[in-house]
């Protein structure tokens, strides 16, 4: 069950990810491309609640007694609030379209904060979520 979780978890990160890469290559200007703009924030925002349901709190619990968690746990916390506040930022801009310009930069911005963010997260929370488990 645990490994599903994970999988769940990757693969949400994987369409998240080709939902913004159609948006790119659609265009923000066109209704397709505003419709997988949306999709990607349904299922960004779906995602990261069901992280703060399954993932966060048991990895929270087992901070209490590891400071490296603890401390890395912390570090990905604002990291998380910065990614939160452009990625409202960038959602609301461009719902309705917008400068391709803009959009380009803006969109490299949140591709490449997002890709950082997915790393770290299969690498090293869903890494220290499987051990919590194999070690129970």
């Amino acid at each position: 069950m645990m490994s599903d979780l994970i999988d769940e978890f990757r693969k949400e990160h994987e369409s998240i990810m080709e939902n913004l890469v159609a948006v790119k290559r659609l265009g923000v200007h066109t209704m397709e491309g505003r419709n997988h703009l949306m999709a990607a924030k349904g299922l960004l925002l779906e995602h990261l609640e069901k992280e703060d349901l399954h993932l966060y709190p048991e990895l929270d619990r087992a901070a209490s007694t590891d400071t490296d968690l603890k401390e890395m746990l912390d570090s990905l916390e604002s990291e998380l609030r910065d990614i939160t506040r452009f990625s409202s930022y960038f959602f609301e801009k461009y719902t309705l379209g917008g400068s391709m310009i803009e959009f380009l930069r803006d969109f490299e911005k949140l591709k490449n904060t997002l890709e950082r963010r997915i790393t770290k997260e299969e690498e090293l929370l869903y890494t220290k979520y499987s051990q919590l488990h194999l070690s129970s």
